[in-house]
């Protein structure tokens, strides 16, 4: 019997969904748009023009370097020679990655970099103002206060600035200091100490403070960034997390910080 033809069957296509965001690039966006302006006057041509030189696939803008060594020698206790004579270049925007065997020295290489290391010969050279951040294999956490007050020491100075500016105007609310009387020689007084006045002055050059830093939404923005990322909840321990949950929670704080030269160590 001659092969029978199998039938054809149509299947109607479905519409597509309409996409929506992960959470991960919510973030990327939302760091982007922080980002964006704060690198127009970055030296060697920020702006329309830096972009115009930047090339692609993360190599980097051509001649404009963040970081360098030099001729770098570095020898370990015991006599190991773990460089000899290493000069290389960071360029802004490039993406590297080192890859070697365990104790070729990728760490220590990171270490040179971020300016934490400096048992060695040779010279290692960063822009000036540069801001580095590293995230180390194993990232060290404040034990004694949640996840959230660790990832907002990436932003102390807006953080602290939220938190004066917060504890006045509880005080104006409340009524007011004590207002009896303040400490003499230019000594800073305690705010329960400060009369209404003072304490509305205070007020004022805290919210200058917080104006300044961007950093009304901190708490909200802090919170978006650990969602983006995975992190545990902002009230849980340091103690209770698992060794990826600390590096998730320790990445989180870093990027807040918004390093210009991001080092990571086995991400």
């Amino acid at each position: 019997a001659g092969a029978r033809a199998l039938p054809t069957i149509m299947l109607a296509r479905r519409p597509r969904p309409t996409p929506r965001l992960s959470p991960q690039c919510t973030f990327r966006r939302w760091l982007a748009k922080k980002k964006k302006g704060g690198n127009r006057g970055t030296k060697g041509g920020g702006g329309k023009g830096g972009d115009a030189a930047r090339t692609k696939g993360g190599e980097g803008t051509p001649g404009q370097f963040v970081a360098r060594l030099e001729h770098v020698h570095k020898v370990l206790p015991g006599g190991r020679v773990l460089f000899n004579d290493v000069s290389l270049g960071l360029l802004s925007g490039a993406k590297v990655g080192i890859l070697g065997p365990n104790g070729a020295g990728k760490s220590s290489l990171l270490r040179l970099l971020a300016g934490t290391d400096s048992e060695h010969e040779g010279n290692v050279w960063r822009a000036p103002s540069l801001r580095v951040g590293m995230l180390e294999q194993e990232p060290q956490l404040d034990e004694s206060r949640c996840v959230l007050d660790n990832v907002l020491d990436g932003v102390s100075d807006a953080r602290n600035a939220l938190d004066r500016f917060e504890a006045v105007s509880a005080l104006i609310e409340a009524g007011g200091g004590g207002g009896g009387g303040g400490g003499g020689g230019g000594e800073a007084r305690p705010l329960e100490s400060l009369s209404l006045e003072e304490l509305l002055g205070e007020q004022a050059a805290a919210g200058d403070a917080v104006e300044a830093l961007d950093c009304w939404n901190l708490r909200l923005e802090a919170r978006t960034a650990m969602e983006a990322l995975r992190c545990p909840p902002g009230e849980a321990m340091p103690a209770v997390l698992s060794g990826g949950q600390r590096r998730r929670v320790a990445l989180c704080r870093l990027l807040l910080s918004k390093p210009e030269l991001l080092l990571l160590d086995e991400p």
